[in-house]
């Protein structure tokens, strides 16, 4: 029997509330080590329900400039898989962890052992942007057996005999990519989200919750796409962009700003 974790707890209260989530990434040891466990702190005392936490990797294909320098900036400072472990570790207690990075570390690392670490250090799910579903059944069994979501991507592209494939799959829940193209703030919500989240939901039949991400930066996005029927929001870039001015504001205002976010999901 599969148990039934704190990401999908997370989006039970939520729904319970009649608010929607607010998913926060960053990438794992931006700018270094103490002041990343520091802003994930911030960020879960502030309002955000969900931390994807980015592992860093050396060829991030699908993120936009802004995360490409976070992943530098973290590599840079000595950031590997193992030191991304001990920052979940760190931050598990204050708010639920998604593990974001790409195939190449966890084949590096081991699957087994990476999955196994993962439930060691307080870690509930895995998004892989760069693993497609025909290849995902390693991974997808070691996570079943250690009871961690492992979360899918779909996009505005993605045919509807794919997504009933892929909806029976993800857990916690589906990562719908509300653009083509990388990740990045914009300054707009495209109509394709609207269309994209309606066309998703007809299937999944709110079997699982939707969290849209891929573009938002402001409240009024996530008010957006909450009215669009999505049941969370991602933001990445917009956070991330903070991070990168730490010696210029405030890790308070960085905590300001999530609030505003998560007002928006109400």
């Amino acid at each position: 029997m599969i148990k039934i974790n704190r990401i999908d707890k997370t989006f039970q209260i939520l729904k319970d509330d009649g608010e929607g989530a607010l998913i926060v990434y960053i990438a794992a040891g931006d700018p270094d080590f103490e002041t990343c466990i520091a802003v994930g702190e911030k960020i879960a005392e502030c309002g955000a329900d969900i931390l994807e936490l980015g592992i860093p990797f050396s060829d991030p294909i699908a993120d936009g400039p802004t995360i490409q320098a976070a992943t530098q900036r973290a590599l840079e400072a000595g950031i590997t898989p193992k030191k991304a472990m001990k920052i979940a570790s760190a931050l598990n207690r204050k708010i639920p962890i998604a593990f974001m990075t790409y195939y190449n570390i966890l084949l590096q690392y081991g699957l087994e052992l990476f999955v196994q670490d993962c439930v060691r250090h307080g870690v509930d799910g895995i998004i892989i942007p760069d693993l497609p579903l025909e290849e995902s059944a390693p991974l997808l069994d070691k996570c079943l057996k250690h009871d961690i979501d492992q979360i899918f991507f779909a996009a505005p592209t993605t045919p509807e005999q794919r997504l009933k494939k892929i909806l029976p799959l993800t857990r916690g829940f589906l990562y719908v990519i509300a653009l083509l193209g990388t990740t990045g703030a914009r300054n707009t919500i495209s109509n394709l989200t609207r269309m994209t989240l309606s066309r998703i939901k007809r299937i999944s039949k709110d079997h699982i919750p939707l969290a849209v991400g891929f573009g938002l930066s402001k409240p009024q996005h996530i008010k957006e796409v909450i009215s669009y029927g999505a049941d969370g929001a991602i933001i990445g870039s917009a956070i991330v962009k903070k991070i990168a001015q730490i010696d210029k504001i405030s890790i308070s205002e960085i905590g300001k700003f999530v609030t505003q976010l998560k007002n928006g999901t109400k």
